[in-house]
């Protein structure tokens, strides 16, 4: 994209004000690195239930940015006069119309890729299968919500001969947004599930929402044993003749052993075959990780597996969140050739010469002849290699000790190789969890919770292998609203490895109530000493209202408020101005044993008449 901002203005409805800035990509998060790539960021400022990001405007100017999307006026006197402001009333409604406005300028073929599982699978698939040369998009990692679309549909450069872009909804009204903002040519329908599903009365109308996205595509392509949206699909699109991709052979079970793998390769096969590409080759299904994976290295390093794809959008993504990730630790970029820029070698080498030196990239090891032949483009220390194969090699193990290091390849060049080389085994036995599975868990969880019910989750030391911090990032992503840690020192970490969402500290002890407020952590409450020890911790401070969470104490007799008690507290809460109650929480001990539910519906009651005083 590239747009002066008055014309973001005239295009968003919004109001113009400042220096009419060059936009050419799009900032959400504040601790982002990407508005210091040289892209000419525009950052966006939306407010939430939680947090206010126009908070962040001024720091925002502080590292360079210029152009601002906000939703309320600032103040002056926090600006500097080479900045420029489009103030509107939505912030997210205001991207939507700006990527509709720039999808309408693309002349490639979009493909829109909707279901309750596979589509990230299923994109990858495809791109893994376009022709050779053929110059394509699609969109990064699971970019499909009400935000994630618009920032995809922004990052076409307009050249591309093919988009492709995943829709995901979980209410009604969703998809009627997206389809404006993608108007896709050609629908591919994935499987259909019960993902999502409280917002919907059943799945037939979960099903016509997710049709929407089709309304103007002319081809589109499903699968018939998905019921009931195939028969849906096939009887609302009669006159287009939808691609049912059952028709199509499918792949020995020698060859794909997962029968919904099979039915993605039917998918893919249909697809290419309506677009009149190359029939696939199907040697196995595609290994498809967690974006941005992130694994412990050998001698004490973290290492970032993010080879699932390589082009100047991604290069940026992964370089944030190195950033995110390394701390105070030394960066190491393991990268290979760029392929399908559509730029000449030139342009594109010095683009990501560029990129590598604001991310302040430490050690570069390149691999390909053609990243070779710019070696000298690259000011840090560098060592280059033909082949994946001469990296593994001849790499010097020991300059990897102590530092982050990002694998950021094009599936070519088998970076597997090099993961399995730098990823530390400490034993022949390794407990794998897999990211993508906790994703569909906790997206199953919800669909069995009323609408606006908050969720918070517990975070174990560790968590069981995969890393507190990768199964809290993810967390903070799905949008989950707390997280729950067991002492203060677990909070600390997390907050240290950029973790922002809120957090609880269940065993908050008065010893680490200073370093908890210092890192705006939130303590379990479940005695009158606790509660009288932390207010005086917060007023020492200098704080008011700060997030307490009371515990009640229901049956377990562990810790927390006696029903006896909860007289004084009313009284007693109201004279701690240092404090508020964030919520009200017990334990129910035996909720996982059917045979001991008539205890657990004694705790629920004791609870309701318990929490109900409290709220008077």
């Amino acid at each position: 994209m590239n747009y002066r901002l008055s014309r973001i203005a005239a295009i968003c409805g919004g109001k113009f004000s400042g220096c009419d800035s060059e936009v050419r990509s799009v900032v959400t998060d504040s601790r982002s690195l990407s508005c210091e790539l040289g892209c000419r960021p525009m950052f966006v400022a939306m407010r939430g239930a939680n947090h206010d990001s126009h908070d962040f405007i001024a720091g925002m100017q502080s590292r360079g940015v210029r152009a601002f999307l906000v939703e309320r006026g600032v103040e002056a006197s926090s600006c500097t006069g080479e900045c420029g402001f489009v103030q509107v009333d939505n912030a997210i409604e205001a991207l939507q119309r700006l990527a509709a406005y720039h999808r309408a300028q693309f002349r490639g073929t979009v493909v829109g890729i909707t279901g309750s599982n596979g589509k990230t699978v299923i994109k990858e698939w495809i791109a893994e299968e376009l022709p050779e040369g053929m110059k394509y998009y699609r969109s990064p990692k699971s970019y499909n919500s009400q935000l994630g679309v618009p920032l995809s549909v922004l990052m076409l450069e307009g050249d591309e001969e093919l988009a492709i872009f995943e829709a995901g909804i979980s209410k009604p009204g969703e998809m009627e947004r997206l389809e404006r903002i993608i108007r896709p040519d050609a629908v591919i329908f994935t499987s259909i599930g019960d993902a999502h599903q409280e917002n919907f009365i059943n799945l037939e109308q979960k099903c016509d929402e997710k049709m929407i996205l089709a309304r103007s595509a002319s081809k589109i392509i499903y699968h018939s044993y998905y019921e009931p949206l195939g028969r849906m699909v096939a009887a609302h699109f009669a006159d287009r003749r939808p691609v049912d991709a059952a028709a199509y052979p499918e792949v020995p079970e020698s060859v794909i052993g997962n029968a919904a793998s099979r039915r993605n390769a039917q998918i893919v096969e249909a697809f290419c075959d309506a677009m009149h590409y190359p029939a696939p080759s199907f040697a196995a299904a595609p290994s498809v990780a967690m974006r941005l994976e992130v694994k412990e290295g050998i001698n004490d390093s973290i290492l970032i597996n993010d080879a699932y794809n390589l082009d100047l959008n991604s290069l940026a993504l992964a370089l944030d969140y190195l950033h995110s990730v390394a701390l105070s630790r030394r960066r190491t970029l393991v990268l290979s050739d760029i392929s399908q820029s559509g730029l000449s070698d030139d342009e594109l080498y010095g683009r990501v010469a560029g990129m590598v030196a604001r991310a302040g990239i430490d050690f570069l090891i390149g691999i390909g002849p053609r990243l070779k032949r710019y070696a000298a483009l690259f000011a840090c220390d560098k060592e280059f290699f033909t082949a994946t194969d001469e990296c593994v090699a001849r790499i010097n193990r020991d300059a990897v000790a102590g530092r982050a290091i990002l694998l950021k390849g094009a599936r070519d060049f088998r970076f597997e190789k090099l993961v399995h080389l730098l990823s530390r085994k400490s034993h022949t036995t390794v407990l794998e969890v897999d990211l993508d599975a906790m994703i569909h868990n906790l997206n199953y969880f919800r669909s069995k919770l009323s609408f606006g019910t908050r969720l918070v989750a517990m975070v174990k030391a560790g968590s069981y292998g995969a890393g507190d911090f990768e199964v809290a990032q993810m967390l903070q992503h799905q949008g989950v609203d707390y997280l729950a840690v067991a002492f203060a020192d677990e909070g600390v970490l997390l907050r240290e490895r950029g973790i922002s969402m809120p957090i609880v500290v269940l065993n908050a002890d008065a010893d680490s109530f200073d370093v908890m407020i210092a890192n705006r952590l939130e303590p379990e409450i479940y005695s009158f000493h606790s509660l009288g020890a932390f207010a005086d911790a917060v007023t020492h401070a200098g704080e008011t209202r700060y997030p307490i969470h009371v515990k009640l104490d229901t049956g377990m007799h562990r810790l927390g408020f006696m029903e006896g008690e909860i007289g004084r507290l009313c009284e007693v809460l109201p004279t701690l101005p240092a404090v508020k109650v964030a919520s009200v929480f017990s334990h129910l001990n035996c909720a996982d044993m059917p045979e001991e539910d008539a205890y657990t519906r004694a705790q629920i009651a004791l609870y309701d008449r318990m929490s109900a005083q409290l709220a008077a």
